[in-house]
């Protein structure tokens, strides 16, 4: 981080004296910027302003872990509440101390979505879920109800193919 000094003097009866005043970059670029909950597209450079990342179903928003050049800019974030399955665009806006310039950071963002795959096969049911997801994070997410509902249908009809009249 770059900072000036201005010294000035202040004379007072005689007396000198010099005081420093410190004063920023006025930079609105990140120093570092880094998601801690998926893979940044193309690596991270102050210059570029558009990334993309993938993340998996289970989680709601980016774990954004940054240095600003000016530590006394600002940051405001937008899009980063409730992702959804599929695209989502999140912008960091970065403000210079003096508020003399500003940049905005996209960052596309991909939220997988879970898959499951059911096979039948010669009254022998198998069923295979490959989720992205090792546990759910939301009570009011009914997904494993779902699939255990589809289990108990699959595992009755195997039992009717079974043991049912010939």
């Amino acid at each position: 981080m770059k900072k000036l000094v201005l010294l000035f003097v202040v004379m007072f009866s005689g007396m000198l004296r010099l005081n420093a005043l410190e004063t920023t970059n006025n930079s609105a670029f990140f120093e570092y910027l880094d998601i801690g909950n998926g893979v940044m597209s193309p690596a991270f450079d102050k210059n570029i302003t558009e990334y993309s990342v993938k993340i998996p179903s289970n989680e709601f928003n980016l774990s954004i872990d940054y240095l600003l050049e000016d530590e006394y800019a600002t940051l405001i974030i937008f899009g980063n509440d409730y992702l959804h399955i599929g695209l989502n665009e999140v912008i960091l806006k970065v403000i210079s101390s003096d508020e003399s310039s500003n940049l905005n950071y996209r960052i596309y963002v991909t939220k997988e979505e879970d898959e499951y795959v059911i096979g039948l096969d010669e009254n022998i049911v198998s069923l295979e879920i490959a989720s992205t997801a090792n546990n759910l994070k939301s009570e009011d997410d009914n997904t494993a109800q779902v699939v255990a509902s589809i289990c108990f249908l699959i595992i009755l009809f195997s039992f009717g193919l079974m043991f049912g009249k010939k």
